[in-house]
């Protein structure tokens, strides 16, 4: 009979308000922390698949850049990209520029100031 009580009393402790609200309490504080650790997985996961396409960019530059690089080791390539990025010219060789009428229109309009001080000077003439 003793042992029956003394397990009544520990199933009334372990039933009673205070208990069940520590036990409560200590469930929410596991549940939230397994909620951040899904959420930092989550993250991580996105951040990972970011810097596995910028890894793949980067990667798609360097064979384009070592391919430009194989390409300037012939001496007929290598004065082509000059004369193409420097304006460069052979000896015997010139240079043709060709410019639209509109952008010369436009690089060769006065500015409005221009336009009004005229109009007042040929006003008093």
């Amino acid at each position: 009979m003793q042992v029956y009580q003394e397990r009544r009393k520990i199933h009334r402790f372990l039933r009673s308000r205070p208990v069940l609200i520590f036990l409560g309490l200590v469930a929410l504080i596991l549940l939230i922390s397994s909620l951040r650790m899904v959420w930092r997985a989550y993250q991580a996961s996105n951040a990972r698949e970011k810097a596995q396409v910028e890894y793949e960019r980067l990667l798609a530059q360097k064979t384009r850049i070592d391919e430009t690089l194989g390409d300037l080791e012939n001496s007929d390539v290598l004065e082509k990209e000059a004369k193409r990025r420097f304006n460069i010219t052979s000896p015997g060789e010139r240079v043709l520029i060709i410019v639209d009428r509109e952008e010369e229109e436009g690089l060769m309009a006065k500015p409005p100031h221009l336009k009004l001080w005229n109009f007042v000077k040929n006003f008093f003439e």
